[in-house]
């Protein structure tokens, strides 16, 4: 489609021409705004983290306070809406300023705490596996232990059970000894009384013999 004036550029030529007009007055807004933002300390400790923080607090109620103030002298002014205007670009600026402050401090803190959490976590399940071992080794030990009495208690009881055999043994013989005493006291008391008997006998021959008869 031609320019009804005789143009040298059609209608599609004129849109792609500010298409691109667009696409650089937006990526030159971007690189504007990334260079005018303000270089921010990124801080490396927990306390630096927290005070960043808190100066970024003391920003937000600072700039809020101050816009209370100018806006409430805006209307003592004759031009009010430009007055305001002017105080809420103020307003708006520290609080994205304290907002650029804040951001990193806020997520330096976040990944701490995550990196906390998981510490801890590694922690708890490291010790979770050293109380199972210690219980493991615990229980192994108290079987060991359990399993050594044990023995020791048969070897008693072996100990005990042959020295009762052995004193029954001794018994057994000493009794048999003893009735074998017995035995040879009552044969030679036997032999005494056998021979008493003898004796008396032949006295008696002896007085009956010399004893004259009537």
């Amino acid at each position: 489609m031609r320019c009804p004036r005789g143009g040298s550029f059609d209608l599609d030529e004129r849109l792609i021409m500010r298409f691109f007009f667009f696409m650089f007055l937006f990526c030159a807004k971007a690189i504007w705004a990334q260079a005018e933002a303000p270089s921010v300390p990124r801080p490396t400790t927990i306390e630096e983290a927290d005070a960043q923080r808190e100066r970024a607090s003391e920003m937000r109620g600072a700039a809020k306070k101050r816009y209370e103030r100018e806006s409430a002298a805006c209307y003592k002014k004759f031009l009010v809406n430009d007055c305001l205007n002017e105080a809420k670009k103020r307003r708006t600026q520290t609080m994205i300023e304290a907002r650029h402050l804040d951001a990193p401090a806020r997520e330096f803190q976040q990944n701490t705490k995550r990196a906390d959490a998981a510490a801890k976590a590694k922690q708890r399940e490291t010790d979770r596996i050293a109380r199972e071992a210690e219980q493991t080794k615990s229980a192994e030990d108290f079987h060991v232990k359990e399993a050594s009495e044990a023995e020791q208690r048969e070897a008693k009881l072996s100990k005990r059970d042959i020295k009762a055999a052995k004193a029954r043994q001794k018994s057994a013989r000493d009794a048999a000894k003893r009735k074998e005493r017995q035995k040879g006291r009552e044969k030679r008391d036997t032999e005494r009384a056998a021979k008493k008997a003898r004796e008396e006998a032949a006295i008696d021959a002896r007085i009956d013999a010399r004893t004259p008869k009537p």
